[in-house]
């Protein structure tokens, strides 16, 4: 019953709008980005640690896609390679071809456990800063992907 109104109710908004109807406007990540770094445990250049495989360049046996990811991968890694199909239209477009600015999103959007805080984050922080249209191809595309990812790891 309660999963039958929460379809209902998704179906009579559109996922885009979901993000700009929040309860709480002002709600953002439980850290900063100074925090990040931080909290960041010290890189030697050169060690294997240093660049970890974000992008499941390796697959597994059971997980054709390699999206499962590995032990000890967190999920701004899964996240990456559940977008990496896409990865580059996505920078290019969204994250004005920065590498950087995209993986800190996508370290970002993780923090977060439920689909809504993390669109109002998207809105605000991602879409707004970059002077993103929320309604182009792109965006949808960003938005759909995002919202099944938390969709299948989050819920």
């Amino acid at each position: 019953e309660d999963e039958a109104s929460r379809e209902e109710s998704s179906s009579a908004t559109p996922m885009w709008k979901s993000f700009l109807e929040r309860a709480d406007e002002k709600e953002t990540p439980h850290h900063t980005q100074e925090e990040t770094y931080k909290n960041a445990p010290e890189e030697v250049p050169g060690t294997p640690d240093s660049h970890p495989d974000l992008f499941g360049e390796t697959t597994h046996r059971d997980d054709p896609g390699g999206v499962a990811g590995k032990a000890g991968d967190s999920e701004s890694d899964l996240l990456a390679r559940w977008l990496k199909k896409d990865e580059k239209r996505y920078m290019k477009r969204l994250f004005k071809n920065s590498r950087t600015a995209y993986l800190q999103a996508l370290t970002d959007l993780t923090i977060f456990d439920d689909w809504k805080s993390a669109a109002g984050y998207l809105e605000r922080e991602i879409f707004a800063k970059n002077n993103v249209d929320l309604f182009s191809e792109t965006a949808v595309d960003f938005t759909d992907k995002l919202h099944s990812f938390f969709i299948k790891f989050k819920s």
